[in-house]
């Protein structure tokens, strides 16, 4: 025979607590996917890595491309390059600057694929047309090199480098002076 149970306000209080924290539970394990990008970022930049990668983990399988890139960048350091580049080319279909140049790289040095210059080059395009500071230089190295299959172009790499260096990309001006063409410091001409 089944006992009734008369709740009692300390029944309520445990009851309530149960109800709380699984309310808050399911409120971190569902947070929005820019939540977890947020907390992602700044454990990354604290070097907590264990948090990073969850947290990124959680937006990027959301499809949040700056999670993406992040994580993927993180996964390209450990050498998980097969895993790396899938997460830079959801970011780069997206339309993310560092997934395009992350993707590029990996691609031009056959890291997690096999090597593609021209996917790397048409990739670096995109990003340099999106004022990416790190794709207008690789690029612009490419081209002062005639890398990835491009003819030489210093002064298209010149131009491309001043624009990173405008758009506040720093390594564009040794780049630069390495070509001959360094501008003042703090200038772009």
């Amino acid at each position: 025979m089944s006992r009734v149970v008369t709740p009692t306000p300390r029944h309520r209080r445990s009851a309530a607590a149960v109800l709380l924290l699984g309310t808050l539970t399911v409120s971190t394990a569902g947070a929005a996917p820019e939540d977890d990008y947020q907390r992602g970022l700044a454990a990354f930049r604290s070097d907590d890595v264990i948090v990073a990668l969850s947290s990124l983990r959680r937006a990027a399988d959301q499809g949040h491309a700056a999670a993406q890139a992040l994580l993927a960048y993180l996964l390209d350091r450990a050498e998980e390059n097969t895993a790396a580049l899938d997460f830079y080319r959801r970011a780069a279909e997206q339309g993310n600057a560092d997934g395009m140049y992350g993707m590029a790289m990996l691609l031009a040095l056959g890291e997690g694929t096999e090597k593609n210059p021209q996917e790397a080059v048409r990739w670096l395009e995109r990003g340099s047309e999106l004022g990416h500071g790190p794709s207008m230089t690789a690029l612009a190295e490419a081209l002062i090199g005639g890398d990835l299959g491009l003819t030489p172009d210093v002064a298209r790499a010149r131009t491309l480098l001043e624009k990173a260096l405008a758009g506040g990309h720093g390594p564009a001006r040794a780049v630069l002076q390495r070509i001959g063409a360094a501008p003042a410091k703090g200038g772009t001409s």
